[in-house]
């Protein structure tokens, strides 16, 4: 069984188009009227496999970009999917706990141990003015090393808006900073 010749490559087209014209254009080396036909005719040959490499690597390149927009809108349907699933699950809990509260039950469990119970959340802090809670910092910065305080805890506060920074201050030394305040005796509805 003969072997198929394997299509040449574009960089190999190119590279073969490159030297005939140097062959072509440098009559020095290429005295023959025949041999100079030759080489004309191959690269009318080699003209009409590059265009066609080139209109096939279009054509893929087309293919491939449709199969990006198919994919990306297939992201955002199922996206949406999901947020109208995760809603429906937020409102099924909130109606669950809605009803387990007007029946005065903490907990409710089947046998096969589905249910829900409430649960005591962990305490959180809420950031009530933004800039008090900076001139606390700018006030207190220097003065966390007596009571044990990490400066840069004092620091984070302001610079990440984060919570636990705060969180962590509190623990440490059973102040909350002003600006700031720590939220407890919240529940959440836990599903078993």
């Amino acid at each position: 069984m003969a072997k198929l010749a394997k299509p040449a490559s574009l960089y190999h087209i190119t590279d073969e188009i490159r030297d005939i014209l140097d062959l072509i254009l440098n009559p020095d080396e290429l005295e023959e009227e025949a041999l100079r036909q030759v080489f004309l005719d191959r690269l009318d040959e080699l003209e009409g496999d590059i265009n066609n490499k080139v209109a096939n690597t279009s054509f893929y390149y087309h293919e491939v970009q449709s199969a990006i927009k198919a994919r990306k809108e297939e992201e955002v349907r199922l996206r949406d999917q999901r947020k109208m699933l995760e809603n429906g699950l937020e409102r099924l809990k909130s109606y669950v706990g809605d009803s387990m509260d007007r029946a005065g039950r903490t907990e409710i469990v089947n046998e096969k141990g589905f249910g829900f119970k409430f649960a005591k959340s962990p305490d959180s802090v809420e950031v009530t003015d933004r800039d008090k809670l900076e001139k606390w910092q700018n006030e207190n910065v220097g003065k966390m090393e007596d009571q044990d305080v990490d400066e840069f805890v004092v620091m984070e506060i302001i610079l990440s808006e984060r919570k636990k920074p705060i969180m962590e201050y509190f623990k440490k030394t059973g102040e909350c900073p002003d600006g700031a305040r720590i939220v407890g005796n919240k529940r959440h509805l836990r599903v078993k």
